[in-house]
């Protein structure tokens, strides 16, 4: 941070807005595509993340920003990406002095015509809030040469790949609450300590399965969106294995909450193992 250097224009979309009073309730604004998909949605009841412990000093780190509902003029800026995996941020080493934002972890848009729309909804219940749009175009950079259609595949292959790793963190969450609970799960009638620690192990076996997708699933994602380029044979080739894995551990939850829902029967209602039976 002691070179002298002139701040960059931010790194995204820039979105202006003006609130003439402050909103006690939720502001909202969506990214929606041509097809009037919901691409990424923020909040003014966001949260910020936790930073994990990093190696790096703070002040390299950019502050977090969450959509604001004081009154007043606002600046938003959106990365152009898909909403990030739930997993701790983790910051590249071409670090920019306060303002380094963490790896992503979710594919770019794809160019195109796009929708910005801010909510405010109304302080008073049954009152309808006020709604604003805007057209936006994204553009590719003209320095790449590569086919729309070579961008559109390496794009619907990053999305399958982001998509199977949203649902296997989903999943290793769930087998991460179950293990606490059989922690403190104690033997019944029915059941004996060696039915809930075999079970435990099913569990603690699935979740080692899980983690080791979701890592593969990662480094497919960081390859695939490493440039602008038609995906290799060998990519295609390992996104779709993957998926493959990533469909045999679907067959393996079910069968794990079949399982689940079986031992439940045998144990009190309060002792009951809670898990999400529509995911």
């Amino acid at each position: 941070q002691e070179e002298p250097t002139g701040k960059n224009p931010p790194d995204g979309i820039i979105i202006d807005y003006f609130l003439k009073e402050k909103s006690n309730s939720e502001v909202t604004l969506d990214i929606r595509d041509a097809r009037g998909m919901t691409v990424r949605h923020f909040s003014s009841k966001d949260t910020m993340y936790t930073i994990p412990d990093v190696n790096i000093p703070l002040y390299w780190i950019r502050p977090q920003q969450i959509l604001s509902s004081e009154a007043g003029s606002h600046r938003f800026v959106w990365d152009m990406h898909y909403k990030p995996l739930n997993i701790p941020a983790s910051y590249p080493i071409a670090a920019i002095y306060g303002d380094t934002p963490p790896n992503p972890t979710s594919p770019w848009l794809m160019p195109g015509t796009y929708t910005v729309i801010l909510t405010i909804k109304n302080d008073f219940p049954g009152k309808q809030g006020s709604v604003f749009s805007q057209p936006l175009e994204i553009k590719m950079d003209p320095r790449v040469k590569t086919t729309i259609v070579d961008l559109q595949q390496q794009h619907d292959l990053s999305v399958l790949v982001y998509l199977d790793n949203v649902k296997t963190l989903d999943i290793i969450q769930q087998l991460m609450s179950l293990k606490d609970q059989i922690k403190n799960l104690k033997s019944t009638s029915k059941y004996k300590l060696s039915s809930i620690t075999d079970l435990n192990l099913q569990i603690h076996e699935f979740a080692k399965f899980q983690t080791s997708l979701s890592e593969t699933l990662n480094a497919l994602l960081n390859n695939l969106q490493g440039a602008d380029v038609k995906p290799t044979i060998q990519a295609v080739a390992a996104a779709s294995k993957a998926h493959e894995n990533f469909q045999t551990s679907l067959k393996k939850w079910e069968e794990l909450k079949l399982k689940l829902t079986l031992f439940n029967k045998g144990l009190e209602k309060t002792n009951s193992l809670v898990f999400k039976t529509g995911e």
